[in-house]
């Protein structure tokens, strides 16, 4: 069993103990209630006008709580660990229309003005900016989160008839514009 040798220094006396690192859980209780008790007495100490002896330990106790070691288990760590990387690297939800092309620079039917960022059609009534700056390589999380907010989808992946993304500005070949942004089918069609 490996032992540490822990130094605690409280309002009238300092401690030294040596402990088995399996009891970390006993001994952080143990200092909790210490530390504690101890800041009890010295607002006691202050309540009786004993301030500069209060304020003094106070100073004291500030001192060696800013210059603890944390006890810590290294399985809690480990998991933590993997934690943080699954969240770095975060799925995106499966989306119920398609998957989605998240490589593409703009939302579907937006223009890629270059360093002016993605520019939305004079169509668009979703609640977010008219003009947004996405990193195609990075901001794929962003991307998404923007998409669901905003009413602003990405274009479908494996759909290539229009790489540039779709013009929701005009009707689709074979239609008319009845006003107001709607459209009819010919009767030819």
């Amino acid at each position: 069993m490996t032992k540490c040798v822990l130094l605690v220094v409280l309002p009238c006396m300092t401690v030294g103990m040596v402990v088995p690192t399996d009891s970390n859980k006993k001994l952080g209780r143990a200092l909790a209630t210490s530390v504690s008790e101890s800041l009890q007495a010295m607002k006691a100490l202050e309540n009786q006008g004993l301030g500069d002896d209060a304020s003094f330990r106070q100073g004291m106790l500030e001192t060696l709580m800013s210059k603890q070691e944390v006890l810590t288990n290294p399985e809690v760590n480990r998991v933590i660990e993997r934690a943080n990387s699954l969240a770095e690297h975060q799925t995106i939800p499966e989306d119920a229309v398609c998957l989605r092309d998240w490589s593409r620079p703009c939302p579907d039917g937006w223009e890629d003005a270059g360093a002016i960022g993605c520019v939305a059609p004079a169509s668009y009534k979703g609640g977010c900016k008219g003009i947004q700056h996405f990193d195609a390589a990075r901001d794929r999380r962003r991307k998404f989160d923007f998409a669901s907010a905003c009413s602003a989808p990405w274009a479908c992946a494996g759909n290539d008839e229009c790489p540039l993304g779709r013009d929701y500005e005009s009707c689709p070949l074979g239609w008319v514009s009845v006003g107001r942004g709607f459209c009819s089918q010919t009767a030819g069609s």
